[in-house]
């Protein structure tokens, strides 16, 4: 047992004995550079031209730090869909009749244009609509309006 004490003893020496330890030191500050460990000249950067007094101020210009820029996406802008002018009938069956004034886009029904047409409906509710294939009647009991169109592409408003 005392022998493989000794032994080992010995082999733990010799591993010891033969290793070496490296600590390689390298230091980095404005100016200067030192590596310690591995071979290697002290380099200064740049060159010193004048004297350097420890404790006295040196000037550093001013660091202007930027704001973050910012972008924003916009919303695209809005998609018009050019559609096609409801005809007399389908004017009609959509049409809620409100007293006031209104100003639609039709498709005449017989040049099949889109025409502006202008008309206003008095207070109350109409009693009739009266849809013909050129014409559309709101009838209120003691008025009525009228909207004929005529061949030629023209539209007349009767109040």
């Amino acid at each position: 047992m005392r022998k493989h004490l000794v032994f080992g003893l010995a082999a733990l020496t010799a591993l010891i004995g033969s290793t070496t330890a490296r600590a390689d030191v390298f230091i980095r500050v404005p100016f200067v550079t030192v590596r310690v460990g591995n071979p290697g000249p002290v380099i200064v950067n740049p060159p010193v031209t004048g004297p350097i007094v420890i404790g006295q101020p040196i000037d550093v210009p001013p660091v202007v730090v930027q704001p973050p820029r910012i972008i924003v996406n916009e919303a695209p802008p809005p998609v018009v869909v050019a559609t096609r002018a409801p005809t007399l009938d389908e004017f009609a069956k959509t049409f809620k009749p409100q007293p006031g004034k209104y100003e639609v886009v039709i498709q005449h029904p017989v040049t099949c244009d889109p025409v502006k047409v202008c008309f206003t409906l008095p207070e109350g509710c109409p009693k009739k609509v009266h849809v013909r294939a050129r014409e559309i009647d709101f009838d209120y009991g003691r008025t009525e309006v009228s909207i004929r169109f005529i061949r030629d592409g023209r539209v007349r408003v009767t109040e």
